[in-house]
């Protein structure tokens, strides 16, 4: 509550969209609107403003909801113990009957991948607004495969289901340089699943397990980067289910900073019949030694890009984590390259021309 009391009383509303709802007829965007009010010490969570009842499973249930306002407060206040006094001081107001607080019989199994990450982001979109320090741009979004079919290894007949997430960038925020590519915000305790272990475990062979270049939300302080995990089934055909969001609607930057670009399901990227798979589809064949490129987006950006000092920008593209073109074109630095990227140096004077410009 002290915390609290010492943010300006006032109401500050954000919005964020789940992609659409896949069992409507349309593909509009359902709204998620928080209107968060600081009452001295007490924080009023209005969520009535959000979409209806979805049809197709990106729903939430009312304790997710409860649970997710929860996450976000937390984040915001990291160093609060969480105990039964930190939740009284959250009071949280949606009627029955809106995507956030589904009633029975409707589907919520995308609860994860859907509403209860654009809660996150709706409620770090409010708190950025006052606590700047403590808040970050839109973070990543939770992407759920699953994979099935016949495992024939050494003379097995087996059906399996193999099911993975992947890590994502943070949003930007001015406490910190940058932003980490870490797990989702919503299981920030959690491991990824070692790639090791599932082609052990599965009929699976991955091909990568790395950052994905220029995937992040451009800022003074940038997101974090998407990451990707490109694999390919052997043996036999499989299905693919995927359960996902921010397709669509990518994650937004704030005060300047870019969005971060969304996530990606590819089939046979590069080869004549490469597709898109829908985030939110099921029923996906796909056949072996046919590569799957899947990332897990980045997070948006904070702050203006061309503000970003130069080092900075430097630094990412020696790591191979922007690239020379990205760092001209949209943060401004001009950089010479050399044989070794640890020799890359900035061009001051090109630089600042550019950036005048």
């Amino acid at each position: 509550r002290d915390q609290i009391a010492k943010l300006p009383d006032g109401t500050y509303t954000f919005t964020d969209y789940i992609d659409r709802d896949p069992g409507a007829e349309t593909d509009d965007p359902l709204p998620l609107v928080v209107d968060m009010t600081i009452d001295g010490d007490q924080l009023i969570v209005d969520l009535s403003r959000s979409a209806a009842q979805a049809i197709g499973p990106v729903n939430a249930c009312r304790a997710a909801t409860d649970a997710a306002v929860a996450t976000a407060v937390k984040e915001v206040f990291y160093e609060i113990p969480w105990n039964e006094g930190f939740q009284r001081v959250i009071d949280i107001q949606v009627p029955d009957g809106t995507v956030l607080t589904a009633e029975y019989p409707a589907p919520v199994s995308g609860v994860a991948a859907s509403p209860a990450e654009k809660i996150i982001s709706i409620m770090h979109g409010a708190f950025i607004q006052v606590a700047p320090e403590r808040s970050m741009a839109c973070p990543t979004n939770l992407v759920n495969v699953s994979v099935f079919g016949k495992d024939k290894r050494d003379g097995r007949d087996d059906p399996y289901v193999m099911y993975i997430w992947l890590a994502g960038g943070w949003g930007g925020r001015p406490a910190r340089r940058d932003a980490w590519t870490t797990m989702m915000p919503l299981g920030p305790a959690t491991n990824l699943q070692p790639a090791e272990s599932l082609e052990r475990v599965y009929p699976m062979m991955f091909d990568g397990f790395e950052y994905r270049s220029d995937s992040e939300g451009a800022g003074l302080h940038r997101g974090g980067f998407a990451f990707s995990c490109p694999f390919h089934v052997t043996g036999e055909e499989a299905s693919v289910n995927v359960q996902g969001d921010r397709q669509a609607v990518i994650g937004w930057g704030y005060g300047g900073g870019l969005p971060a670009p969304g996530n990606g399901l590819i089939y046979a990227p590069g080869a004549p019949d490469e597709q898109s798979f829908d985030i939110m589809s099921a029923g996906n064949t796909v056949q072996p030694d046919v590569g799957l490129d899947y990332w897990q987006g980045g997070g948006g950006g904070w702050g203006d890009p061309r503000e970003r000092p130069p080092k900075w920008v430097l630094e990412d593209v020696q790591a191979d984590l922007v690239t020379i073109e990205r760092a001209r074109d949209v943060y401004g630095v001009v950089i010479t390259e050399a044989d070794d990227p640890l020799d890359y140096r900035v061009d001051h004077a090109a630089t600042e021309a550019l950036r005048a410009g």
